[in-house]
């Protein structure tokens, strides 16, 4: 998978659909879909509102669109995926499903000082950690984040908020 190329239409599609955000509107999104990810995973684990399989679904949708965020932030920072990737050398193996998604969590909250705090140069690094234990966590609920993410990417780049008379100037609601 060309992650590079996939980055390119993602922030052309974001900035297209979206075109007020900046990288602080790419932030909060990629936090919400943390959220979300957060929601399936202790609705799943309790057995609410739901069967074991469809919060499975949930989870995979959700991972997808964490991906896909982390994609366009880099895309305001001029970040190419593969850079960030590169910056990170290992990341010790995760076998537990929760802490995984924990270490999301936490990654995003590195990611957010440093990339708002004047401390960018290291950014690439924060990124490709973020991203990574996203992966992990996939793997752990057994899904293939390389699909995760192209199957979601399908779903969504088949919106076009300018386009479609029912969307048309939701965009510009405040």
């Amino acid at each position: 998978m060309d992650k590079d190329a996939l980055q390119n239409d993602i922030v052309a599609w974001h900035r297209r659909n979206y075109p007020k955000d900046d990288q602080f509107s790419a932030l909060l999104g990629v936090q919400e879909e943390i959220g979300e990810l957060n929601r399936a995973e202790l609705k799943q684990e309790g057995g609410i509102r739901g069967t074991w399989d469809e919060w499975q679904i949930e989870k995979h949708k959700e991972a997808g669109d964490v991906l896909i965020g982390i994609l366009n932030f880099c895309g305001f920072r001029g970040i190419k995926i593969s850079d960030a990737l590169k910056a990170i050398t290992s990341l010790p193996p995760v076998k537990d499903q929760k802490l995984a998604l924990l270490l999301v969590s936490i990654s995003f909250g590195q990611l957010v000082d440093n990339a708002t705090c004047g401390l960018g140069q290291r950014t690439p690094w924060f990124i490709g950690s973020l991203y990574r234990d996203v992966e992990s966590y996939c793997y752990l609920c057994g899904f293939d984040p390389n699909e995760v993410l192209t199957a979601r990417w399908e779903t969504i780049s088949k919106r076009d908020f300018i386009v479609n008379p029912a969307t048309v100037g939701r965009e510009n609601e405040s």
